[in-house]
């Protein structure tokens, strides 16, 4: 995939972010992953090549409360920042409760089309 990212994007996915980054497209009605970093990976044991083309909602446990999501997804349909707590599967099938911070992100060219995304901080709640 040629993905052609924003200088704000960029410099937000090249800077030493500590916590997990998840971005997700907003060209598609369930906001598929296009890029994780190395402490999302950490965190939950997936790399980008187990969840790139992923809606970001597969990584929520059927523990995860419904409502929960659809008001993470309402906000990224929004473009809206948000911030809410789901049950999230590690690769491993373990568990965790994870804090996600909603930052609408812009554009970015994907093949030379523009596609809107946003980012999900997460963190690992105890």
């Amino acid at each position: 995939m040629n993905v052609e990212w924003s200088s704000a994007l960029e410099g937000l996915l090249r800077r030493d972010v500590n916590e997990p980054l998840c971005v997700v497209s907003l060209e598609h009605p369930d906001f598929r992953i296009l890029h994780v970093n190395e402490h999302w990976t950490t965190t939950t044991g997936f790399n980008l090549h187990d969840v790139i083309g992923r809606p970001w909602s597969e990584m929520c446990g059927q523990l995860a409360n419904s409502a929960d999501v659809l008001s993470i997804n309402g906000a990224i349909q929004a473009g809206q920042s948000a911030a809410g707590r789901v049950v999230s599967y590690r690769k491993d099938g373990s568990t965790f409760l994870n804090g996600i911070t909603v930052i609408p992100a812009g554009s970015i060219q994907i093949g030379g089309s523009p596609c809107q995304v946003a980012c999900l901080m997460m963190r690992e709640l105890s």
